[in-house]
């Protein structure tokens, strides 16, 4: 076609931009690179600069820059979408449509970037304007709202969060049906944030209806309906049915392998989170041979410093971590840690959970100093990040406590665990986290002596653990013989006497 119509032939532009598209549907995006930079840069030459085909085709290659999860192509999307965005309101003003989508692409990208607080500024402004000029039930409007509710939930605000994701769920019925993909996706954002909250049993009950909703609208294995499977499958993982979540991971990879092909990056993804079930099971081998797997294809088709592969390489430290094998681990730790802080930043979310599961390697390897400073810097990037109450902030607060107390640092541990126990018990009050953190404030009083202080909280962790696992379960045990040793530390031998006379009778039954 190039020696039939000549390089510069609109059609032939217009052949190629299709071209660009289906890569990225393939996640092809490298090969979609240098199409997209190819178009542009032909269409610049032949076309003014505010041209529409040239703004669609600096979109097209920011879209495709976007795909490929790389920070310096990201701040090279964020150049593109500027500079579309400022031709649009110039020439279209910022309420036109043109104008707002691309204000809701920079969105995207302040998201990706992990700048949340910029994206939820923006996606409010981008609410907004599409609520004034295509009203509150338009299916453009209702994709705003639910994007708003999903930044929300990542900066802490699950209350807010929550109450959008709802009233999406609701004008989606009314306005696209019950049964429409759509709908069933913010169905799913919801399930997600209920199960946030611990309301584990409606989020559950909503994913299984979604999926064997799009099963039989769409089919089983749309994207879709592997989405929502994917987000069943963590609520299994979540509630303690990794058996049930590694069935559901399986089929997804199953059937992303045969209509993506095995290096797409849904594909791919879907490999690290069954080789992290697999490690959760304490299946490790299995788990290291696609973890591995997933890392050198991901590099190769997506390039080394993909977030992808960054979240393989943590994967995989994780396993070589429950292997003993502290050296590797160290390895691809400080690989993963260097190499995120250095293409997404250190407020990025991926980042932060790197430096997390990094520290608690350095802390379970003996290497208390190193984990205790890698541990507070994720605690700071995560507080201004999501939120002094976010899981992922408490989660490094409470890991950092413990690093605090193996050092022997009590009352650095104990301020610290005071304050995540107080959240924790307002959040999720019989969670393990939480039954966690009332251990270590107990132990922190115990090593100073502070008993009287001690015992309330041991009781607490007993009676919620005996209630939860059963008298006979290695974690009841451990609580049982914390208890009673503070008791006879306080002289009241014959309250541990009673304790211990309790647990055989519940054990006999």
């Amino acid at each position: 076609m190039d020696g039939v119509l000549g390089p510069n032939h609109p059609s032939l532009l217009a052949s190629m931009a299709s071209s660009t598209w289906t890569l990225r549907k393939q996640g092809k995006y490298k090969e979609a690179e240098k199409l997209d930079e190819q178009v542009l840069a032909t269409l610049k030459k032949v076309l003014v600069p505010n041209h529409p085909f040239t703004l669609a085709s600096m979109g097209n290659l920011a879209s495709t820059y976007r795909g490929l999860g790389r920070q310096g192509r990201f701040a090279a999307a964020e150049e593109l979408y500027t500079g579309i965005l400022d031709t649009e309101t110039e020439l279209y003003g910022s309420d036109n449509l043109h104008t707002i989508a691309t204000m809701a692409n920079m969105a995207a990208i302040y998201n990706r970037q992990g700048r949340l607080e910029e994206a939820e500024e923006l996606e409010r402004k981008v609410l907004d304007l599409r609520i004034q000029t295509l009203g509150p039930k338009n299916p453009h409007t209702l994709t705003s709202t639910n994007n708003l509710s999903i930044t929300l939930s990542k900066r802490g605000n699950v209350t807010e969060a929550e109450a959008l994701a709802r009233q999406c769920v609701e004008e989606s019925m009314g306005v696209l049906t019950e049964a429409h993909p759509d709908t069933q996706l913010r169905f799913s954002n919801l399930a997600s944030l209920l199960a946030q909250q611990d309301k584990w049993g409606e989020a559950q009950g909503m994913l299984e209806k979604s999926m064997e909703s799009l099963k039989a609208t769409i089919g089983p294995e749309h994207p879709t309906t592997l989405s929502i499977a994917g987000n069943l499958a963590w609520v299994h993982d979540k509630t303690g049915h990794t058996g049930e979540a590694v069935e559901l991971l399986t089929y997804i990879l199953e059937a992303q392998t045969r209509t993506l092909g095995e290096e797409h990056s849904d594909t791919l993804t879907s490999v690290s989170k069954l080789a992290a079930a697999y490690r959760r099971l304490g299946h490790l081998e299995p788990a290291e041979g696609l973890l591995l797997h997933a890392v050198e294809t991901s590099s190769k088709a997506l390039g080394p410093d993909h977030s992808l592969v960054l979240i393989c390489l943590e994967h995989l430290m994780l396993v070589y971590r429950d292997q003993k094998r502290w050296i590797e681990a160290e390895r691809l730790g400080e690989k993963a840690t260097e190499t995120s802080l250095r293409i997404l930043g250190q407020e990025h979310s991926i980042t932060i959970e790197i430096m997390c599961n990094f520290g608690t390697t350095l802390l379970k390897s003996g290497k208390l100093k190193e984990a205790e400073g890698l541990l507070e810097k994720a605690v700071a990037a995560s507080s201004r990040v999501h939120g002094v109450h976010h899981s992922e902030t408490l989660s490094s607060r409470s890991n950092l406590g413990s690093v605090l107390l193996m050092q022997g640092k009590w009352i650095e541990a104990e301020k610290i665990m005071v304050e995540v126990v107080k959240v924790l018990r307002e959040l999720r009050p019989k969670h393990p986290s939480t039954l966690s953190a009332i251990s270590n404030l107990a132990v922190a009083y115990s090593a100073q002596g502070r008993w009287d202080e001690a015992l309330p909280l041991q009781a607490e962790e007993f009676e919620t653990v005996v209630e939860a696992l059963g008298p006979a379960h290695p974690d009841t045990l451990s609580s049982f013989s914390n208890l009673y040793s503070t008791y006879n530390r306080l002289g009241r031998a014959g309250d541990a006497d009673g304790l211990q006379a309790r647990l055989m009778e519940m054990a006999s039954q």
